[in-house]
């Protein structure tokens, strides 16, 4: 596959300005082709079969540098911007032949950064695209607080790392094992102008001996696979390989008070849940941290089959072979999502939960909030603030009963309460939280309202504080309260 150059920072320089002063950005571009995304332009059916208008700069720079498409060479002198073809040469990024120019690597506007992959996955050493689908959505619960050391393991394009170097990490580093890899990431940093991150090419943390972050992140590879192929793709055969790997390191290279995010799938088993086995890889320091996990999809084992045979990556004679795997390892779902764990400073027992992604569910804020809230719960200061503050009924909270028929009447059996922000949540209830939530008007503090369900009957007379907070605690954690000081629940503390 082709390669870039590296040229020298003025030469860089140059570049990114150049494409800048063309308007060389994501909202045009896909503005320009009436889509949402980038990678829909490079994915679009219609497209390939009918080419899409050259009229002007844009349109150039978006045939060339995003879609790989020949743009023939009259055309390229005349809407090109001036230079841009001979940098490009320099780079190693154009091809010329008498006809036509063509660029074999994608050079695309991603997080107002410019950013160099490869278009398909179609090598064994592949960049993995940062317009993708998988790659904005790790993005999107990429952790973005102030830190000091921030390091991004299986980094492909380093777009985590570029972002973390501009916006918030006074030093970034990045790391993968793919010699390719490393050097886009090395060719990204410099386009940029970050001087504040370090690429390196090598096995997870062999090259960061004795030191130690504070924000580790990774979106490794994750897929289930009997037979390697990609090295971006290549979970082993049951996707934890990697992932597993990073975890089991994390008490070595997590500083206390540091954050781990982790993108991908892993196994729910018969013996435990995905993020109970995830503590278990901690070792003797398991019970140094917080965990929470944010399922985005739970997959049968049979529909994961079924899937991977549709799609031409399992062949049928290999069916036996992942129903024994799946079998003897107990799995009963995989699960597709974000892991993140905080290394406590203080000394309590460590939290640990499950939440459902929402449609309501959109970025980092709610994680942030459920690992602020969830820590407030486990050192008791969420109980006292549950108490001593005014609350409110979640607004998106739904109610549904169901009535059995006895003697002729209708007798509500069971209550389930739903709601979809901050996270998706359905669980039973019993019926004095029923009326709990219709009472939460933002009128009453919670002590207040143990007080008026006590004298109600609806909550037994012995009922201590304590005990009502920790009901409050929870409900507050499922989403179905909120603090009524907050215009939002994950604005709440």
């Amino acid at each position: 596959m082709s390669a870039c150059v590296l040229g020298s920072d003025e030469q860089f320089a140059t570049l990114r300005r150049i494409l800048s002063d063309a308007g060389y950005e994501e909202a045009a571009i896909c503005r320009r082709a009436g889509v949402s995304r980038l990678d829909q332009i490079v994915t679009s059916a219609a497209r390939r079969e009918q080419p899409p208008p050259l009229e002007d700069t844009l349109d150039a720079l978006t045939w060339l540098l995003l879609e790989g498409r020949a743009l023939p060479s009259r055309a390229s002198a005349g809407l090109l911007p001036h230079g841009l073809a001979g940098l490009l040469a320099e780079f190693g990024l154009l091809v010329e032949s008498a006809d036509d120019v063509r660029c074999p690597i994608a050079l695309y506007p991603a997080e107002n950064l410019y950013l160099l992959s490869d278009r398909t996955s179609e090598a064994a050493d592949s960049v993995y695209p940062a317009m993708e689908a998988n790659s904005r959505r790790f993005m999107d619960v990429l952790p973005r607080g102030k830190c000091k050391a921030f390091l991004d393991l299986c980094s492909g394009s380093g777009i985590a790392a570029l972002v973390a170097a501009r916006d918030f990490a006074t030093a970034a580093f990045a790391c993968d094992l793919g010699e390719r890899a490393a050097q886009f990431a090395g060719f990204n940093r410099r386009l940029n102008g970050l001087t504040n991150l370090r690429v390196e090419q090598g096995n997870l943390y062999d090259p960061f001996a004795g030191r130690m972050f504070d924000c580790i992140v990774s979106h490794p590879p994750h897929v289930p696979v009997l037979k390697p192929k990609n090295l971006f793709s290549d979970g082993g055969d049951d996707g934890e390989q990697v992932g597993k790997l990073i975890v089991q390191c994390l008490p070595t290279y997590l500083s206390p008070g540091g954050e781990f995010c982790l993108l991908a799938m892993g196994l729910d088993t018969k013996e435990a849940p995905f993020e109970q086995r995830a503590r278990t890889w901690l070792g003797d320091a398991r019970q140094e941290f917080d965990i929470a996990l944010v399922t985005r999809k739970l997959v049968d084992p049979a529909d994961f089959i079924t899937n991977s045979v549709m799609r031409g990556s399992t062949a049928l004679q290999q069916v036996g072979q992942w129903k024994e795997l799946f079998r003897s390892r107990g799995v009963t779902a995989l699960v597709y999502g974000t892991l993140l764990m905080r290394r406590k400073t203080e000394r309590r027992a460590p939290f640990t939960v499950r939440r459902q992604s929402g449609e309501m569910t959109h970025r980092r804020t709610e994680m942030d909030w459920l690992m602020r809230w969830e820590r407030a719960a486990a050192n008791g200061t969420g109980a006292k603030t549950a108490l001593d503050s005014r609350l409110t009924a979640a607004p998106g909270a739904a109610l549904s009963v169901l009535n059995h028929l006895q003697d002729g009447d209708w007798v509500a059996a069971e209550y389930k309460l739903q709601v979809d922000h901050p996270f998706h949540v359905e669980c039973k209830i019993q019926p004095w939280i029923v009326q709990l939530l219709g009472l939460c008007n933002g009128a009453k503090t919670g002590r207040e309202q143990l007080r008026a369900l006590i004298a109600n009957g609806l909550v037994a007379q012995g009922t201590s504080p304590d005990q009502f907070a920790q009901a409050l605690v929870l409900l507050i954690s499922e989403g179905f309260l909120q603090f009524a000081s907050g215009s939002n629940i994950i604005n709440s503390i």
